[in-house]
């Protein structure tokens, strides 16, 4: 293989639906010294025979088939098996238009960055239309990462690994955070954190698949409460190591307890979150501790009213939501 090799690492849980619409897109890349990473996840579906059935089709496909973990450890495995110069992600039910790669990887040449990503669209079928926008590349230095990270100056959220391409090198010693749900916060902190230069396209080159049943979408589940621990790790590092970051970290950390709320809110909370009172409780009680320091920090008015009506009462944000499943309800 080139020297120069981009290493694509695809988790396959349960994708027998989708893994054909993801490999094409990606094997047909115009750039062609790719690896292309398929770790089988313990899936129950054909998924491990569609895995090794590709493998028979391209040799730049490698397939490893593992216990079921997760997709953290699914792809830690990659990441143990990649012999590119760069690592790039793909989720198995996602697809990515021809020239992804190929932008990433001359982006990086062309500035000398770490890393470059682009835009992504949540799409329902490949039928649906990408507008592009007018080309604009930013080039960031370890502050401008850093703010975009942390969501100082723009509400986008910049934590998907998808949709970024970075040198093999400045991830030794990074694998993501095994067991935990938001592993891509995680991961992309220790890339952030570590980074002196990236660089970000604003067109749209990766498709997300819109799936009615995923999990940002689903009821609150004892396992979203891993968002604090998430969030208070990176606050400790900043603080012991990074302090110029320390009050970027402390409002994340602190605006998790207002996401978790909301998200119970807008999404209910599952029949077996028995503990789901007692957590409430710590939520809403330290939410209201944050609440001055949260109203100053750099959101905007809505989210604000939002925190301010979950700290009076959080009855008041799930109202408009349960009229709404009743209404849909009714009419089913």
């Amino acid at each position: 293989m080139a020297n120069e090799v981009i290493s694509i690492i695809i988790p396959v849980y349960k994708a027998e639906k989708y893994l054909d619409r993801c490999l094409n897109s990606v094997l047909n890349q115009t750039f062609r010294d790719l690896e292309v990473i398929l770790i089988d996840d313990g899936s129950p579906d054909r998924s491990p025979q569609l895995c090794d059935e590709w493998a028979l089709k391209d040799p730049r496909i490698k397939v490893i088939h593992k216990e079921n973990g997760g997709p953290s450890s699914a792809r830690n495995a990659g990441l143990n098996e990649a012999t590119g110069a760069y690592i790039g992600y793909v989720d198995s039910d996602d697809w990515i238009l021809p020239t992804m790669f190929e932008t990433l990887y001359s982006a990086i040449q062309r500035y000398d960055a770490e890393f470059a990503e682009c835009e992504l669209q949540i799409c329902k079928s490949e039928e649906d239309p990408i507008i592009q926008p007018e080309l604009k590349e930013t080039v960031m230095d370890n502050r401008e990462i850093m703010e975009t990270f942390f969501r100082v100056k723009s509400q986008d959220i910049p934590y998907c690994t998808c949709g970024k391409l970075c040198k093999k090198e400045m991830l030794e010693g990074i694998r993501f955070w095994e067991g935990m749900r938001f592993e891509d916060i995680d991961y992309n902190y220790w890339i952030s954190i570590n980074c002196n230069k990236g660089v970000h396209i604003n067109q749209i080159y990766y498709c997300w698949f819109y799936n009615v049943g995923s999990i940002t979408r689903a009821g609150l589940i004892p396992e979203d409460m891993q968002l604090i621990k998430i969030w208070n790790r990176i606050r400790k590092d900043c603080k012991k190591n990074h302090p110029q970051y320390a009050y970027y970290a402390e409002m994340n950390y602190e605006r998790a307890f207002m996401g978790l709320l909301a998200k119970g809110c807008k999404f209910g909370v599952s029949e077996n979150y028995t503990n789901w009172p007692a957590d409430r409780a710590y939520l809403l009680k330290n939410l209201r501790r944050f609440y001055k320091r949260l109203l100053k920090w750099k959101m905007p008015k809505s989210r604000k009213l939002l925190l301010t009506a979950l700290c009076v009462n959080p009855a008041i944000v799930s109202l408009p939501f349960e009229v709404r499943n009743i209404i849909t309800k009714a009419k089913e």
